[in-house]
């Protein structure tokens, strides 16, 4: 909310009669069996293979906690072969994790605060990892076919991940936000009206900020 994209919210049937098409990015996010996650409906193969095509070809995933997880399956999350990653509940004690040293310069800000999730590990030393606690990565990137999936092991709404999350969006979908008037601040917020060639800013903080804007009409 807040955030000059648009959103539309999916349900399985929709993914699987090609809505995804219509999109540039896709969010899951939850915990196992709850009604985000998507529990046992990942069990179906049409939907992964759904899925599967919408990144391949180009589009982009953000999972978010324990995305796509179910049980039954080779892997804990049924997209572990798009994000890259997995999460270890006993079903890797034979293989041990690959080793992965942090990007020092990612391509998208920091979050804030971030949980690790328990058992996340690499599939590819491919990945990459933008973030982590510890030996655990918490924010990855993976390159998948012509698209992208990013992993975060958690998520709380903060102006500054507010705004990370945007920086976020825009880097998958390859634009920089010209178009709709972006703050440099996560406290500064903006929107531009085409029609009447109008930009509105307001300071969400209590102190003086120093902002650049970028805008259709320059800076």
């Amino acid at each position: 909310a807040g955030l000059p994209v648009e959103v539309g919210f999916l349900n399985f049937d929709d993914v699987l009669s090609g809505k995804l098409s219509d999109y540039d990015v896709m969010i899951n996010a939850g915990q196992e069996d709850d009604a985000w996650s998507g529990g046992n409906g990942w069990q179906n193969p049409d939907l992964q293979a759904e899925v599967t095509r919408f990144v391949y070809e180009g589009g982009s995933l953000i999972g978010v906690g324990e995305p796509s997880s179910t049980q039954g399956l080779p892997t804990r999350f049924a997209l572990a072969g798009i994000l890259g990653v997995d999460q270890d509940r006993g079903e890797y004690a034979c293989h041990a994790p690959w080793m992965f040293e942090t990007e020092k310069e990612g391509p998208i800000p920091a979050y804030q605060g971030l949980k690790p999730a328990e058992g996340i590990r690499l599939l590819s030393p491919d990945v990459k990892v933008l973030q982590a606690s510890g030996t655990v990565p918490v924010v990855t990137l993976n390159t998948f076919g012509r698209g992208k999936a990013l992993y975060l092991a958690d998520f709380s709404y903060s102006p500054e991940n507010a705004r990370t999350l945007l920086e976020t969006l825009l880097y998958l979908t390859g634009k920089d936000g010209r178009t709709a008037g972006i703050s440099d601040s996560a406290m500064v917020e903006t929107a531009w009206f085409p029609t009447s060639e109008t930009l509105v800013v307001m300071n969400a903080s209590d102190q003086a900020v120093d902002s650049v804007i970028r805008y259709p009409k320059g800076e």
